[in-house]
């Protein structure tokens, strides 16, 4: 050190280069340092995001999560892995240890996750793996908003452009957007028609599946070139899907638009947020973890315009939420308070030393001194926060007692009648050593933050680093700038001064001198002395003054740690604030949204809406699209939501007194709405280590039911203590299910699976995307979107809805309620997990007490609740632990840098009596410090206990100067109690300068002015009591102490060195190669840096924080509503459906006879008239069988030639009998009766004569019928399209494979043909004709004219067949041909028709927003066709009414347009 100070005298421009140069890179640091509102924390934290679509969360939590958490445990430095599991989704946090290689934890837990995916249910993504540490905060919002486009198209535009921009701005990374949804390709299938046409939801997945399937581009070769083979095998447009055929083949196909709509919509909606009260789309902007705040919001700001020309000017971006104001005016309130402590402290030492001059010299130190403590910290990788710079304001006061000591000595050793140079060598050498023990002493009480733990190691040790650099710079620069500025300004000689130390032979001599014959005539101050050493005296003529002190400082010590809060950090009184509500569990998010609007009413209502200069909330849960955002918002069901508000500054609020406000209002207005307020501040997130309540009860079981059964227990008992608010069970427990559960006997007999059955509830109730991924290609943006299949929501409604979904296609059962009974239930909709145990949180705020007496009565009230049941676990977690955490190392620290002072002080002075005087002070110190806390209402905090151990620092300090001058006085004069009194009335002008020029620099902060003030504030008073007592006790206390302990002491030397002059066993002069004062330095600094290394030890981390989101300027005014109106119409609408031309006739000609061909006449392609001979068969068999016809007809016609002739005879006969009969008896009547029997009998032969002549006759025409079927002719004019036979062949029923001889068409006419849809078959005109054109000559328009219909709908799939006749002389078309046909159709009445963006489809409706009297009032309809812009609507509207144009859910029914 000798040594030091002679360079600094021998080169003293090399001094001024030296500070020149720090002064200079002090600007470099300044500029380059990173500037926070915090230091950097080190905890560690690695997320796994594992979404799987739909699960109930029990089984996710059965399925997914346990098996990530036993994988886990294999990790390198994992110390806690926390699970909180919802429906769809696992969020599992991974905690480490401070020191952990991250590097290496990330590739084990990749590792791990693909082990645990193993076992795991099939379908199972990917998980998301995100590294997160408590700086990489968000620090601001980017803001999307737009007057004329939807939400959706919003969320497209920051997702898909503004945010990959983000990459490019310095210092940013972001999570996915809020307030949106993903860009999806919805179809949005109706149930009645998915029945009626006997298909499944199944079904049309499959469909959209099979024609929008990515195929891979081959190549091929041609020439010199090789071509890229892409098919066009995906859908291009939209509107494309809609033509995608669901049923193909026999009968009339089924395409996606008979049954449903696409729409180039979003995902399902599950989430809103609303900035000001109005759904608006944002980016939290997060910075990394190394990344300044300053800077990274200075370059988002410079990214701004670019950002903006990236979307639509339609499209509105601001930042809001900035959270660098906030930093930036708590660091400008420090350093505020800073310079004017430097300043305060400035004009004490002039009001004690009288010598500009002198003030010069020592408040130069001051900057300097700071300004290298920049430096080094920039060195060591700190950052400027509120604990450096607390720790550098804490600086100041001390800074200035290393110069003035070493200004004094000077002074001093000029009364002596040195040269000035001289003087300042000597005093200069003289004073090195005790202002080193004096650095050491300080230094030792910062030594704990090396055996703190956790946040508060996190905290102190960079406020002890600012500290401990400024110090020792301060040190250096007593050592060397002092002397030299000391020569150049101090005058050589300065008015007389009493001597104030006495550390030499002739210091010693001027003190006795002094104390003997005293200045005269005394001063003011000379008076003060006198009168204190009166004071003094008397106080140490009563023995058991030591002994009061000691015992009342113990016992006020005790009662004060009774008397006194204890918190985690000072509480603020902020101008935001940030709540959660409850609506009961499994309320529908557009009801939540409903409840938070009304919440952010009563808070403008309360508070005046001028007051509040930004909202914001986030309601619902996050997409499953976008799962890392839950480690920024977590909602645990719909039923959630989370809502930040902040004041204007200017706004005088006591926030405590504006919550209850709210609480009783609410409670009031909204009875079924459970609010809870959460951290919101930056400094209270860090410190709640991720705990959403002050209070948190953890009850853990294996049966979540049973654990929720205590933990109700236990809020009913904390219900009872007067100063909780808020309490509630943190999980929600009761959510409600509808519980569908499976026959599987009856669905077997049906044919039905359980997994066709689940995944026709998925369709049914949330969309496709669970269960079957397809992807649409975006050409113009070159970005890919879900496609999804679903039905509607609002068609979704009620037990018999699901109950009607069908489950096996081409028939119209089973229906899913034959195969499943139905039943609501409540369950858990949140499993939070920690270990083998499901976990149920019971949390509660804190009204008016400190978090020390809350835990305590909470304590009390779990053990009120009575014992828990067999493996139930019971834990007071939240901020408790932190708390318990914080005062053991804070206390422990303290114990350590008492005992490091200690030692330090017994190896100085080489007494351990000595060493206790000095630390004597220290009783004193606590009750200052915690009796100043009382009074200010302040509590027992990192922040009190830090100015407390800094107090103890200070005021050893100051004892160890007047400790040594007593103890050298005592050696001289051998009397303890007047050496002390010389001692004390040498100190108490230096004590009393450095003392309250210390207090003076501390007001500034201990007055917690500026934002973040109260936070700061306890440091100070905790610094000003401290000192204030120290203060008294040094000057009346300690000389007490000094007297008693050294009343008998001996004067000799312990030395046990025999060539020490100063040893009793000293027997030969010899000159010690080494000085005393060397070897006292070498030892202490071993001995610190022994205590230095074994203070090493490994800190706990704490959960992550979020960043503060500050004040920005509302929204802009909003623009004016469109109006639009409804309009009546009778819309001829032209539709395209496909048709098919059909021949006007068709004959597929078979042979009637079994026969070979002879000859063939005509061949495909020939055309012939109306009974050409196509062909001629040959049939020997047939003719054979004429000819037999004809002999059988002639020998039946002769047959009855012979008995027609036997009849005339026989009848002839019997006529003449009877004539002769006439005269009686000339013929005998025996006679007469055979005549005439003869005659009846050849009439009867003659008749079947007659029966079989026709019987021959009709014989032969059929065989002579048949003989003409051999000669095939053509039956109507045409063209033959097919021939199937050749000369010589069999042909005949049943031969040939049945197929025809010849197709025949009659083309010159042809049939169009047309399925048309049931809902347009009203509106098909029974006249006219219709345009159509086909493939082959695309460029020709056609024209048929209406002919028949068949006036009904087919079952298969629901459509009317109409044709339509085309003239076809020319021959140009073909039958077979596909026609696109241009249908003109007519309503039959007038309907109504609105814009398109009149209709809103949310989840529970359709609906139109109607203006009743400026107030919006929602009008349900059903959509119709679409008209170009406009779409049929039917409900209750009129021709006329006055409608929103562009119309959303935010114009709320019943509320101001």
């Amino acid at each position: 050190m000798y040594q030091l100070i002679r360079t600094a005298l021998r080169q003293p421009i090399s001094i001024v280069v030296v500070v020149i140069g720090i002064l200079f890179f002090s600007i470099l640091s300044i500029r380059s340092i990173p500037v926070d509102i915090f230091p950097n924390l080190d905890l560690p934290t690695i997320y796994v995001v594992q979404p799987y679509g739909g699960m109930a969360p029990d089984q996710m939590d059965g399925f997914i999560a346990t098996r990530y958490q036993d994988h886990f445990l294999y990790v390198s430095g994992i110390r806690d892995v926390d699970v909180k599991t919802i429906q769809g989704l696992s969020l599992i946090k991974l905690s480490f240890y401070p020191g952990t290689d991250m590097a290496q934890a990330a590739a084990e837990v990749a590792n791990n996750v693909s082990r645990a995916k193993a076992y795991m249910p099939e379908g199972t993504v990917p998980p998301q793996v995100v590294r997160f540490d408590a700086s990489s905060v968000p620090i601001g919002q980017m803001v999307f908003e737009s007057a004329s486009r939807s939400l959706n198209e919003i969320q497209d535009f920051a997702s898909s452009r503004v945010r990959p921009m983000f990459s490019r701005i310095e210092g940013v990374s972001s999570p996915p957007p809020f307030g949106g949804n993903q860009r999806t390709i919805v179809v949005r299938v109706d149930p009645e028609r998915i029945r009626s046409y006997h298909l499944t939801p199944e079904e049309v997945i499959k469909s959209i599946i099979a024609n929008n399937q990515p195929s891979p581009a081959g190549n091929i070769r041609m020439g010199d070139k090789t071509l890229m083979t892409p098919v066009n095998s995906l859908i291009k447009k939209p509107e494309d899907f809609l033509n995608i055929p669901i049923r193909v083949g026999a009968g009339p196909t089924v395409f996606i638009r008979d049954v449903g709509v696409v729409e180039d919509g979003a995902d399902v909606t599950v989430s809103y947020a609303l900035i000001n009260g109005r759904r608006a789309v944002y980016i939290p902007v997060v910075k990394k973890s190394d990344a300044s705040t300053l800077d990274v919001v200075n370059n988002i700001r410079a990214a701004l315009p670019q950002l903006r020309n990236a979307v639509p000017e339609d499209v509105k971006i601001s930042y809001e939420f900035d959270q660098s104001v906030y930093v930036t005016n708590s660091l400008k309130s420090l350093i505020t308070e800073g310079i004017l402590g430097a300043l305060l402290t400035g004009l004490m030492v002039l009001l004690f030393l009288r010598d500009w001059r002198s003030v010069i010299i020592v408040i130069v130190t001051i900057p300097i001194s700071i300004l290298s403590a920049v430096i080094l910290m920039n060195l060591f990788g700190q950052t400027i926060n509120i604990m450096t710079l607390s720790g550098l304001a804490l600086a100041i006061g001390v800074l200035v007692d290393q110069a003035t000591v070493t200004i004094e000595n000077i002074h001093q050793h000029q009364e002596m009648g040195k040269p000035k140079e001289q003087a300042i060598w000597d005093a200069c050498k003289e004073i090195a050593f005790p202002e080193f023990l004096i650095l050491l002493a300080i230094l030792a009480v910062f030594a704990p933050s090396f055996v703190m733990s956790g946040i508060p190691r996190s905290m102190f040790l960079p406020l002890s680093l600012a500290v401990g650099f400024a110090m020792i710079a301060s040190f250096l620069l007593s050592q060397t700038l002092v002397p030299v500025l000391s020569n150049w300004l101090l005058k050589d000689h300065p008015h007389h001064e009493a001597p104030t130390l006495a550390l030499d032979s002739q210091e010693i001599d001027d003190v006795i001198e002094e104390g003997a014959h005293p200045s005269l005539p005394p001063t003011g101050f000379e008076k003060f002395k006198l009168k204190y050493l009166n004071v003094l005296g008397s106080i140490m003529g009563r023995r058991l003054i030591v002994p009061v002190y000691l015992v009342g400082s113990i016992a006020l010590i005790v009662g004060g740690f009774l008397l006194i809060g204890t918190d985690i950090l000072p509480k603020a009184n902020s101008h935001q604030f940030q709540m959660r509500l409850r609506v009961p569990d499994g309320t529908r998010v557009e009801r939540t949204e409903e409840a938070t609007l009304k919440v952010l009413n009563l808070i403008k209502s309360e508070v005046g809406k001028e007051h509040v200069e930004i909202s914001s909330a986030y309601v619902g849960t996050v997409p499953s699209s976008y799962g890392t955002s839950n480690i920024f918002v977590f909602n645990s069901g719909p039923h959630e939501a989370v809502l930040q508000v902040s004041l204007k500054e200017e706004f005088p609020v006591k926030m405590d007194a504006l919550k209850e406000k709210l609480r009783a209002r609410i409670k009031k207005e909204i009875p079924n709405l459970a609010i809870s307020f959460e951290p919101i501040e930056l400094v209270d997130k860090i410190m709640s280590q991720g705990a959403s309540t002050p209070i948190e009860v953890s009850v853990a079981a294996k049966d979540v039911e049973e654990a929720g059964r205590f933990a109700r227990k236990i809020q009913q008992e904390m219900k009872h203590i007067a100063f909780l608010r808020d309490v509630q069970i943190a999980q929600p427990l009761q959510y409600p299910i509808l519980d569908v559960k499976i026959d599987r006997e009856r669905a077997g007999q049906l044919g039905i699976t359980s997994t066709q059955v689940a995944r026709s509830m998925v369709a049914a109730t949330s969309s496709s995307r669970f269960t079957d991924k397809n992807l649409w290609l975006d050409d113009a943006k070159g970005l890919a979107y879900q496609v999804q299949v679903q039905i509607p929501e609002y068609q979704m409604t009620s037990v018999e809805d699901i109950g009607t979904i069908p489950l096996k296609t081409g028939v119209s059962n089973p229906l899913l309620a034959d195969v499943a009974t139905f039943s609501e239930k409540t369950a858990p909709g949140e499993y939070d997990r920690a270990g083998p145990n499901r976990l149920v949180t019971v949390t509660a705020n804190i009204h008016q007490k400190d978090l020390g007496a809350a835990t305590t009565a909470v304590q009390k009230a779990i053990k009120n609740a009575g014992e828990p049941p067999r493996g139930v676990i019971v834990e007071l977690k939240g901020q408790t632990e932190l708390l318990t955490e914080t005062l053991s190392s804070l206390q422990t620290g303290l114990l350590i840098a008492v005992v490091i002072m200690f030692l330090l002080l017994a190896a100085t002075f080489q007494s351990f009596k000595l060493s206790l005087v000095v630390l004597s002070t220290i009783p004193a110190v606590v009750v200052g410090s915690i009796g100043l806390l009382l009074l200010t209402g302040a509590t027992l905090n990192l922040q009190s206990y830090m100015g407390l151990i800094m107090s103890v620092g200070v005021s050893v300090a100051n004892a160890i100067l007047m400790v040594t001058n007593a103890e050298n006085l005592r050696l001289k004069l051998q009397d303890a109690r007047k050496a002390v009194t010389l001692a004390a009335g040498s100190r108490i002008r230096p004590i009393l300068m450095t003392s309250i020029a210390m207090i003076a620099g501390m007001i500034p902060m201990a007055s917690g002015l500026g934002e973040g003030g109260d936070q700061i504030a306890p440091l100070g008073q905790a610094v000003i009591g401290g000192l204030i007592a120290s203060t008294l006790a040094s000057l009346l206390i300690l000389p007490a102490v000094f007297t008693l302990v050294q009343r008998k002491a001996s004067v000799n030397s312990v030395s046990l060195d025999p060539e020490d002059p100063e040893s009793n066993f000293f027997r030969k002069k010899l000159q010690t190669s080494v000085s005393m004062n060397t070897l006292k330095s070498i030892l202490i600094l071993i001995t610190v840096a022994a205590g230095m290394s074994a203070c090493n030890s490994t800190a706990e981390t704490s959960e992550g924080h979020e960043a503060k989101s500050t004040s920005s300027e509302a929204a802009a005014k909003e623009p004016a509503v469109e109006l639009a109106y409804v309009k009546s119409m009778k819309p001829a609408k032209q539709i395209a459906l496909p048709g098919e031309l059909k021949p006007w006739n068709k004959v597929s000609i078979h042979p009637k006879v079994k026969g070979f061909v002879k000859t063939v006449n005509a061949d495909r392609g020939t055309v012939v008239r109306r009974g050409q001979v196509l062909a001629v068969l040959e049939a020997p068999e047939v003719m054979s069988e004429l000819s037999q016809a004809k002999a059988q007809l002639i020998a039946a016609e002769a047959a009855l030639q012979q008995t027609t002739t036997r009849y005339q005879a026989s009848a002839l006969t019997y006529s003449r009998l009877q004539k002769t009969n006439r005269t009686e008896g000339a013929v005998s009547l025996n006679e007469l009766d055979l005549a005439r029997a003869r005659a009846a009998a050849d009439s009867s032969a003659m008749a079947v004569a007659k029966g079989n002549v026709q019987a021959a006759k009709s014989f032969m025409e059929t065989k002579t019928e048949l003989s003409r079927y051999l000669t095939v002719i053509a039956p109507f004019d045409g063209i033959i399209t097919e021939r199937n036979i050749s000369p010589g062949a069999l042909v005949g029923p049943g031969e040939g494979g049945a197929k025809p001889l010849f197709i025949l068409e009659d083309n010159t006419k042809l049939r169009l043909t047309l399925a048309i849809p049931e809902n347009m078959s009203s509106a098909i005109p029974n006249k006219g004709e219709v345009s159509f054109t086909v493939s082959a000559s695309p460029e020709k328009v056609y024209k048929a004219v209406y002919a028949r219909s068949s006036r009904t709908l087919t079952e298969e799939n629901r459509s009317m067949i109409t044709e339509f006749d085309v003239n076809n002389r020319s021959n140009e078309l073909k039958a077979g041909m596909y026609a696109q046909v241009q249908l003109n159709t007519e309503r039959t009445g007038h309907t109504l028709f609105v814009p398109a963006t009149a209709v809103v489809n949310s989840s529970e409706q359709v609906f139109v927003i109607r203006d009743k009297g400026k107030k919006a009032e929602w009008v349900p309809v059903k959509r119709g066709v679409v008209v170009d812009t406009l779409v049929e609507v039917f409900g209750d509207l009129r021709d006329g009414d006055a409608i929103v144009k562009k119309a959303s859910e935010e114009y709320r029914n019943g509320e101001d347009l």
